[in-house]
């Protein structure tokens, strides 16, 4: 007896241990797993519309320069027209041609000579071909534009080479009366009148300088 009753003693004692232990981890709640934040879908960014390419723009058609009533002038210069009868000398390269005829647009930077020109020509020629290579030439004009009407003469060279090189003289009428026009008309590389051709001129009160006018 006197061995029992320690030996009880410590089995309560080590059984309410046991017990206490038990509860103890029962009560002490699991902390919960924390949950990973969830992932930040990062933004894709928005295309950038790419722009479209400048529309090309027309060249500006320069101003005319003036000098109070003298006015310098640009354009084009477009024909169609026919030789007139042509002859040929018996040394197979001289050739004269007469009666010609030319219907012409005139676009400049100054309404006052835009218009329709209608030319009469004559010329003589060397070489062979149509045209041959060399010409003299001459004849009158007569430009149309809304304001009144111009009419002159001209003259000038061609050459296989150099294309055509013509001087004009014209008189104004209608609202141009007391005015005229110098025309000189220098196409570019071997060009004429028929294929088109650049030219400048001034426009200036009074005559037209002898042996076209006079002053």
């Amino acid at each position: 007896m006197r061995w029992r009753q320690p030996v009880a003693r410590l089995l309560v004692g080590l059984t309410a241990t046991i017990l206490l232990a038990g509860c103890a981890a029962a009560t002490t709640p699991t902390p919960a797993p924390t949950a990973s934040p969830a992932p930040t879908a990062t933004p894709t960014p928005a295309a950038t519309p790419t722009p479209p390419p400048p529309a090309p723009s027309a060249s500006p058609t320069p101003t005319p320069m003036s000098w109070g009533p003298a006015v310098l002038v640009t354009g084009w210069h477009r024909c169609m027209g026919v030789p007139g009868t042509i002859t040929m000398d018996p040394d197979g390269i001289s050739s004269h041609a007469r009666g010609g005829q030319l219907s012409c647009t005139d676009e400049a930077n100054d309404p006052r000579v835009s218009g329709h020109t209608t030319n009469a020509f004559d010329s003589d020629g060397w070489g062979a071909g149509t045209p041959p290579g060399a010409l003299v030439e001459w004849g009158t004009g007569r430009l149309e534009s809304a304001g009144g009407i111009w009419e002159g003469t001209y003259a000038g060279v061609y050459t296989s080479e150099t294309g055509d090189r013509i001087v004009v003289w014209y008189r104004g009428t209608g609202d141009y009366a007391g005015l005229s026009y110098f025309q000189l008309l220098t196409p570019g590389s071997a060009g004429d009148v028929l294929t088109g051709t650049e030219y400048m001129g001034l426009i200036f009160p009074g005559e037209p300088p002898p042996p076209f006018g006079t002053r």
